[in-house]
């Protein structure tokens, strides 16, 4: 279970401390920002910021910016109010209707997103389609792929499972708990996948290749970025995993999806350039 721990810090404002698999992230800063908005980073002000409120809030700690493993960093859609800073503005959303009858929801949190889309869309079909019978939304209710368990009980004795298979990994209950939380019952068919393809791979690369493979096959992943990235989070939560094996899953992309020769390099490239983009607040911007 994650609990996440929420301290103050000198200025007023409050930040977190969230426990995942084998890190902690921790969050988050409210820098005004006027830079290219293609490519938000965290900056060394913005690291060092949030290591001095850890340290100030754990004595004994000690975090510096060598311990700093990745980031990320993103943009708060905050509606504008005349003579407020950024740090003053509210974080609710809000809806807006133009003379043209365009309507859009502005503001709001990540955190929120399925509840603004339920509003815009009730709105929506309150104004423009009022002779129709639409049921109550109920997406809420739709389990996602493999979430097939009774309760927390059950996650934890299929995660106990699968850690028992996985005692070849140097650390089997930590990767389970990894599938389970991404995958949940789908992990079955990854290490299916796994075991039934020869290979004198080490066993955390044959792990995740058969993860890419999955991936692919049921998850619409097209390109290196969109499994370590947008799939799995491992350029955030494991990047040395991803900078040990980028190559390895370039070729297996390359093999399964046809990629030439150009695509290849590109997406190497690409990737080099982002894990570049997420460590470059350290003193050395190329993690090795």
């Amino acid at each position: 279970v994650r609990q996440a721990i929420y301290f103050d810090v000198d200025d007023g404002r409050m930040i977190f401390s969230i426990p995942r698999g084998r890190i902690t992230y921790i969050g988050t800063t409210d820098t005004t920002y006027t830079g290219e908005l293609d490519h938000v980073v965290a900056s060394r002000e913005d690291a060092q910021y949030l290591l001095n409120a850890v340290n100030a809030n754990f004595p004994g700690v000690e975090l510096v910016i060598s311990d700093i493993e990745s980031s990320w960093a993103g943009l708060r859609p905050l509606i504008h109010e005349e003579g407020k800073s950024t740090s003053e503005l509210s974080r609710k959303d809000e809806i807006f209707e133009s003379n043209t009858g365009l309507i859009s929801i502005a503001g709001g949190k990540l955190t929120g997103y399925r509840k603004m889309a339920e509003r815009v869309v009730n709105l929506v079909i309150k104004k423009h389609f009022p002779r129709n019978t639409y049921k109550s939304c109920y997406t809420s209710k739709i389990k996602l792929g493999g979430a097939e368990f009774s309760g927390n009980k059950e996650v934890s004795r299929y995660t106990s499972i699968i850690a028992e298979k996985l005692i070849a990994s140097p650390y089997p209950l930590v990767t389970a708990r990894y599938l389970v939380e991404n995958y949940g019952r789908q992990t079955d068919a990854i290490l299916f996948m796994m075991e039934s393809t020869t290979s004198a791979d080490p066993f955390e690369l044959r792990l995740l290749k058969a993860e890419l493979k999955f991936c692919i096959q049921y998850e619409m992943v097209a390109s290196i970025q969109d499994f370590f990235v947008r799939r799995t989070g491992l350029l955030y939560f494991n990047i040395h995993k991803v900078v040990s094996w980028k190559n390895e899953i370039a070729e297996s992309c390359r093999t399964i999806l046809g990629w030439d020769h150009s695509r290849f390099e590109s997406e190497l490239r690409a990737m080099d350039d982002l894990i570049k983009a997420v460590t470059g607040f350290k003193a050395s911007a190329v993690l090795t």
